[in-house]
């Protein structure tokens, strides 16, 4: 799944590496939910695997900064071009990435579940990451 995340990636079009643009960050988290809707089985058992681990283990942090390393090096460059960042970049993309997968895990297993279309939870994920809960600028 981390190397078609990688090819799909690869093939989009857009300037390296500015997860604060709202169009670039949403295509990062798509992708990710995209393969984890298309591979619903692969994605739970890995969640499940790495709880069943234990947290001593340390197994989900070094999944989850496995997973997150390309959102990681775009939040490195953002640091390295003075762009503040709300903490260390290998933190923040472990933080994006178990709000992602979590949220996966919590509604992808079945059709049961509360009925979020795809763009809704790709949306709302971005908006929140983008803006946190203060909102854009413009509304506040």
């Amino acid at each position: 799944m981390r190397r078609r995340a990688h090819e799909q990636m690869a093939g989009t079009e857009h300037p390296p590496h500015d997860l604060t643009d709202r169009a670039q960050l949403r295509e990062h988290l798509n992708v990710g939910w995209r393969l984890m809707r298309e591979d619903r089985p692969v994605a739970v058992a890995l969640m499940e695997s790495a709880l069943a681990a234990g947290p001593a283990s340390g197994e989900a942090w070094r999944r989850l900064t496995d997973d997150t390393e390309i959102l990681r090096d775009h939040l490195e460059h953002l640091r390295t071009s003075g762009r503040p960042l709300p903490g260390d970049p290998r933190l923040i993309a472990a933080a994006l990435g178990a709000m992602l997968s979590m949220l996966a895990y919590a509604l992808l297993p079945g059709d049961s579940g509360p009925g979020y279309s795809d763009d809704e939870v790709v949306d709302a994920l971005t908006d929140l990451l983008l803006h946190g809960l203060a909102g854009p600028p413009a509304a506040r």
